[in-house]
């Protein structure tokens, strides 16, 4: 913890970009360079072996009690592989995602995306949206999603219900694996 005076940190609200070996100062705000005390009022920043970490308030996580806004991750989300947002196995998933808890709805949004936290602005600007690809399967058996995260993709099997979906997801998730089983 720094005992001194903020001021005397000179922070500003930019990072140093290093582009082909020059380095460039970036605005995170507009006129970033110039704002040097504005942090203390708007958010909490701990500096820790070279680790930003900013604010829930300032960075956005989601709904504002922990759970994932759903409704904009599906309002946001692309289908592949023959799935469509009307789908039956689509909304079954949709249903689950819905009655995780905040727990596992992160688990599943970092199994996707390495990532366990939304968007700070939104599914919108997630890029590559979330997307739901089918894996089209003739019987349950022991096959379970996996992803690839470089492109945030749920690789979903057609499950028989939604009890099996549910199931399988949870196992998935709670392996800690994904796309290494693709």
């Amino acid at each position: 913890t720094y005992e001194g005076d903020a001021a005397d940190l000179c922070l500003t609200f930019t990072i140093a970009n290093d582009d082909f070996g020059g380095n460039k100062e970036v605005p995170l705000i507009p006129n970033g360079a110039d704002v040097e005390d504005l942090w203390q009022s708007i958010m909490y920043v701990t500096v820790s072996e070279n680790n930003l970490r900013l604010s829930p308030e300032v960075y956005g996580s989601g709904a504002s009690d922990g759970k994932i806004d759903v409704a904009d991750m599906r309002s946001n989300a692309r289908y592949t592989g023959g799935y469509s947002g009307l789908d039956k196995h689509v909304n079954r998933f949709w249903n689950i995602m819905k009655t995780f808890s905040s727990k596992h709805q992160a688990d599943l949004l970092r199994f996707v995306t390495s990532c366990e936290r939304p968007p700070p602005l939104g599914f919108s600007s997630m890029n590559p949206p979330f997307t739901i690809q089918r894996v089209g399967i003739m019987r349950d058996g022991r096959q379970l999603p996996t992803a690839s995260t470089c492109f945030n993709t749920l690789k979903l099997p057609t499950y028989s219900s939604e009890k099996v979906m549910r199931e399988r997801i949870i196992y998935a998730i709670e392996s800690g694996a994904g796309f290494e089983l693709t």
